[in-house]
């Protein structure tokens, strides 16, 4: 009696070739020099990786430049290919990239529009995101040191030694001048400001029209009804400066 699959086995082993590393037979595939994996998709990243490299000036390859004919699969190419931090300048593991991390955090919102980690990062390494979350500390801090607006030009027991700039709140958000205010202050610390001088707010009123169906006809026809009503809101504008204190100016002097 003829044993087919004695036969079928055979052929196969004379047609499969014989893996030294992986100690049997095997379809045609290649041993990932970094995680030693078989990979039967034979797509050589080395190059793509070496290229990465270079590009980041760092030239250890993990020896695989000694070897004679280096592979490197895919899995491996992601999990050390180098991108470059916004915040620190350094070179990191695209695989660590927590950007997507402070990029959708409270902490980058309530420090927008002004401050400089307020805006959205492509890279960032684990070392840059604990900078950026220090400085939202320090933003914090700050705004608690806040020594005050003024619609002056000064603040008594203060100097000026530094006007910044004109910050302005615009928009309807505002109810109240106290809310201008409050926002002015923001603006003023994410700029590196500790107070603001010529503080003026402003009340708008605004006219709404909504035009609305009110009910049909015996016909079918729609009959309209126009709805009239005002809005107040508040907007206002400041200098940010950096105050210092007459006290310990004196201090110092004595």
């Amino acid at each position: 009696m003829i044993n087919f699959e004695a036969i079928r086995k055979k052929i196969k082993d004379s047609i499969t070739p014989f893996c030294p590393i992986c100690r049997k037979r095997y379809l045609s595939h290649k041993h990932c020099n970094l995680c030693n994996k078989n990979i039967i998709i034979k797509i050589n990243y080395f190059e793509a990786i070496k290229r990465n490299h270079f590009e980041h000036n760092i030239y250890e390859l993990s020896g695989l430049d000694r070897l004679n004919s280096p592979f490197v699969c895919g899995k491996c190419f992601s999990e050390r290919n180098y991108t470059r931090c916004c915040v620190t300048g350094k070179p990191f593991y695209s695989l660590g990239n927590s950007a997507y991390i402070w990029n959708c955090s409270d902490k980058r919102k309530l420090m927008s529009p002004y401050h400089i980690y307020s805006k959205q990062f492509n890279n960032l390494s684990s070392e840059g995101l604990d900078i950026v979350n220090n400085a939202y500390s320090k933003y914090v801090e700050e705004l608690h040191n806040f020594i005050g607006g003024t619609k002056g030009e000064y603040i008594k027991g203060y100097s000026i030694d530094r006007i910044i700039r004109r910050i302005e709140v615009n928009g309807t958000d505002c109810k109240n001048p106290g809310e201008v205010e409050d926002i002015l202050k923001k603006y003023c610390v994410q700029m590196g400001g500790n107070g603001f001088i010529k503080f003026f707010w402003d009340k708008k009123i605004e006219f709404i029209e909504n035009t609305y169906i009110a009910g049909y006809g015996k016909k079918g026809n729609p009959y309209y009804k126009t709805e009239r009503r005002t809005e107040a809101y508040f907007v206002g504008h400041a200098e940010s400066v950096v105050f210092s204190s007459n006290i310990t100016k004196k201090t110092r002097d004595c």
